[in-house]
């Protein structure tokens, strides 16, 4: 009898070893397949740093981009200021050569007097040489004819 029991506990152990076996491998796949659907922290890290990265630089040339546009935006206020002047001389030949940006706006030439984009504190000034030739300065910078 003693025989039996040992031999009945021996199939009912092996039976549960082996059902725990499976059992454990059956959970240790489905651990690894819930492992493998999101990202990592470091994966997360490094896509944030290298859009970072992407970032910066493509900021530092739009801001070259902005700054360029607003030089040319300066420059061609001072040719539509010089044509202005240019047409205001040949209209009426006894203008002085102190002619001011606010005296073309006042009789029409301009519509409006035109602000500086680099440096709003500053205004466009005429100024006219001997020889008829129309300068346009922005402060010190002389923006029309343009020179480079």
């Amino acid at each position: 009898m003693k025989e039996c029991v040992n031999k009945c506990d021996f199939s009912t152990l092996k039976y549960r070893v082996k059902k725990r076996v499976v059992r454990n491998l059956n959970s240790s796949s489905n651990l690894n397949q819930k492992k493998k659907k999101g990202f990592t922290l470091v994966e997360m890290i490094l896509v944030i740093t290298i859009i970072s990265i992407l970032a910066s630089i493509s900021y530092v040339k739009f801001g070259k981009v902005q700054e360029n546009a607003k030089l040319s935006a300066d420059y061609t206020n001072a040719a539509n200021i010089a044509t202005a002047a240019n047409i205001a001389m040949s209209d009426d030949p006894n203008l002085s050569s102190n002619i001011q940006v606010s005296d073309l706006t006042s009789k029409g030439y301009l519509s409006n007097v035109p602000k500086s984009m680099t440096s709003p504190s500053s205004d466009f000034v005429l100024k006219i040489e001997t020889n008829g030739e129309v300068k346009v300065m922005l402060g010190e910078k002389q923006m029309y004819p343009k020179v480079d």
